[in-house]
Order: C-alpha cells, then sequence, then structure tokens
C-alpha cells in the first residue's frame, strides 16, 4: 500500500502558507530536504534551499516573504544573510543545532525567533505562518 502524501508530511496540518516564498538556507541536504518537504505541504513556495553562504547570497535578492536560516553553513555564518533580510524588512528564522559557544547568535539578531535543531517542524511552521500574516 502506497502511502500518500497527507500519510507522511503532517506536521504542516493546519497551517496554511499558501503564497509565502520562504527562503531556506541549510547544509543539510536531509534537514533542508524535510523543511522544503514541510513547507511545500502546508502550501508554500520554496526559494532554494540555499546550502552554502555564497548561494544565500545570490538568493537573498528574490521575492521572499519569510526565511529560515541555519547558523553555520560549513563553516561560513549566515549573518552576511540576515543582515542583508533586516534591511529589506524581510522577517527570518534561525534554526541551528548549536546556537552555543562560536555559533551563538549575535545580540542584534537576538529578538529573531530561533528553533532548535531537531526543529519541532509544527512551531516553526506556526511561527513562519504568522510572520507572514501581512502577505495573506
Amino acid at each position: 500500500m502506497a502511502l500518500g502524501t497527507n500519510d507522511v508530511w503532517t506536521a504542516g496540518q493546519g497551517i496554511c502558507l499558501a503564497g509565502r516564498r520562504i527562503l531556506v538556507v541549510e547544509d543539510e541536504i536531509l534537514v533542508a530536504t524535510t523543511i522544503e518537504c514541510e513547507m511545500q505541504f502546508a502550501g508554500a513556495e520554496v526559494v532554494g534551499p540555499a546550502y552554502t553562504l555564497d548561494e544565500a547570497l545570490e538568493l537573498v535578492v528574490e521575492s521572499i516573504d519569510v526565511a529560515v536560516l541555519d547558523i553555520n553553513l560549513n563553516g561560513a555564518k549566515v549573518w552576511p544573510v540576515a543582515h542583508k533580510l533586516r534591511e529589506r524588512g524581510v522577517p527570518y528564522v534561525f534554526a541551528s543545532a548549536n546556537a552555543l559557544g562560536p555559533d551563538a547568535i549575535p545580540s542584534d539578531f537576538a529578538a529573531a525567533p530561533r528553533f532548535d535543531k531537531p526543529v519541532r517542524m509544527s512551531a516553526m511552521l506556526r511561527t513562519l505562518a504568522e510572520l507572514t500574516q501581512h502577505a495573506a
């Protein structure tokens, strides 16, 4: 018996991200794919995912409603992307397995929501929906 999409991707059940363009910046392909699938299930259009800082900097100029940023991209910090998003007024959340020590979030980004990995996808999707209510 084949499983349908509803049987596999369920974190977004009841969460509507239809019409939202979400930039995903994540260097681990399996994590990025999971985030992308969950967002698509909730109706979002995923920009990326970007696996490197350079890819993220290229995509940050796209039309984006919100972004999910991994802090450490193969040793490069995501701060330049967060700066560009903030300059454009685009909200973002951090999703990181290690947001302490050398990967600590600088104080100028401390107000952004943070999700520790493994991410509770339903909580992150609800936050993304809240951050993009104006785009409805």
